[in-house]
């Protein structure tokens, strides 16, 4: 949210029917944003944006009004004010989720970082231990823009004792952010060969943030990468360890259900990627321990075929080739790319799963009002377009000459 820039803040935040809110806040930059009005010179202001934790409740289609107070209670005698001003102390939230240098407590889970440099991660209710979690694996890519073709001698690369800078960038009651820095020595390329990858190396850095909010089962993740280096495939593993057969991705109106062991290809032409298509949502596990993966542009995914079972999400592909493109160097993704992804471990149906991960890949928007513009004239929250049954999703919106047109589909059936 942006809020008037101000140098030594004293913030109090409101909610639409002018409540007290408990804020925490996470992150401030300063931006000038241009105010322009109606026979009125344009006015160039100082905001602050803020990331911020809140417990807030957004109508679906819909929005609510966080109102954010300046208040003043410096005196600057350089200015030769001597007036009498109100004076309003300080409100400071406190708390911490840290229950030690390394470990994090938000209610609902128990976030480690362990020695491996990864993450585990028990869940309260059940007392569930998903361990070695965010595992990067970076492996050869010698195939195309439509298959991943491994090296015939690949190399493996983990990011196993490979962290070389963890940090807490936020904490607080509401929420607390972890910043984990991976510097992982990969090869350059492929050699000419494209048999195996070259002995040339280079140290590729891997930068993740990690969010935890108050009493989330959620994990939220934002990774990016400067990739310097060619002809590999990089992922991030979530380990389950559970005793599924089964695996679902979204498709198109409805969950896909695959089989974690894939089939026999020996005699087959083509040797099998093992990865599968899925529409940013993906699902392991039944009963209290499920394990879901939601992901923003990321739709290669594959549980693996061992006692991890892991949820293994594609990041990007720097693969050797491409054809039917004028510019076929850009296949190696030589570029500075941020993903984002999240790890649902609530115990929650097909249904729910579909709601939460759409609700996360759809995300929120912000819009900024001054006190003197005319929000007045709409209620404090509210929503444009409401569904009497919650288990219909809407999948399409569009306006043309004053009508809408609303498209929707029915989930009540997907029952995992």
């Amino acid at each position: 949210m942006s809020v008037n820039y101000q140098e030594y803040p004293n913030r109090r935040f409101f909610d639409s029917e002018n409540h007290p809110l408990e804020v925490q806040v996470l992150d401030e930059t300063e931006e000038q944003a241009t105010n322009s009005r109606l026979r009125q010179l344009i006015r160039f202001d100082r905001v602050a944006r803020l990331t911020v934790a809140a417990d807030v409740r957004i109508p679906a289609f819909g929005y609510t009004v966080i109102y954010c107070d300046n208040l003043q209670n410096v005196f600057y005698p350089q200015e030769k004010d001597y007036g009498h001003r109100a004076y309003f102390p300080p409100h400071r939230l406190l708390g911490s989720q840290m229950t030690n240098h390394h470990c994090m407590d938000n209610g609902a889970l128990i976030v480690e970082l362990n020695e491996k440099g990864l993450l585990n991660v028990t869940k309260k209710i059940t007392g569930h231990v998903y361990r070695d979690l965010h595992l990067l694996e970076d492996r050869s890519d010698v195939g195309e823009g439509w298959n991943w073709r491994p090296a015939r001698y690949d190399q493996i690369i983990y990011n196993v004792n490979s962290l070389s800078q963890f940090s807490v960038l936020a904490d607080g009651p509401l929420c607390t952010v972890w910043k984990l820095v991976y510097d992982l020595s990969l090869p350059v390329k492929a050699d000419p060969s494209l048999k195996r990858r070259s002995e040339e190396e280079h140290m590729q850095r891997v930068t993740t943030l990690l969010t935890l909010p108050k009493d989330s089962e959620v994990l939220y993740f934002k990774t990016e990468v400067i990739n310097e280096t060619e002809n590999h495939r990089m992922r991030v593993l979530f380990p389950t360890g559970l005793s599924e057969e089964h695996f679902y991705t979204k498709t198109p109106f409805d969950f896909a259900k695959w089989n974690v062991k894939p089939e026999d290809n020996t005699d087959c032409e083509e040797p099998d990627t093992l990865v599968h298509p899925s529409q940013g949502i993906s699902r392991i596990g039944d009963g209290e321990d499920v394990a879901s993966l939601y992901t923003k542009g990321l739709y290669e995914v594959e549980v693996t075929d061992n006692q991890e079972k892991a949820l293994a999400v594609t990041l990007f592909r720097a693969a050797q080739s491409e054809t039917g493109t004028a510019h076929p160097k850009d296949i190696q993704m030589k570029r500075s790319m941020t993903f984002e992804y999240a790890l649902s471990l609530a115990s929650q149906s097909g249904t729910e799963t579909i709601l939460e991960g759409e609700r996360y890949r759809a995300g929120l928007q912000e819009f900024r009002f001054e006190q003197n513009q005319k929000a007045e004239t709409m209620n404090g929250s509210g929503s444009f377009l409401k569904l009497s049954e919650n288990h219909k999703i809407i999948s399409h919106v569009s306006e043309r000459n004053g009508s809408f047109t609303l498209r929707l589909y029915d989930i009540s059936g997907i029952d995992l």
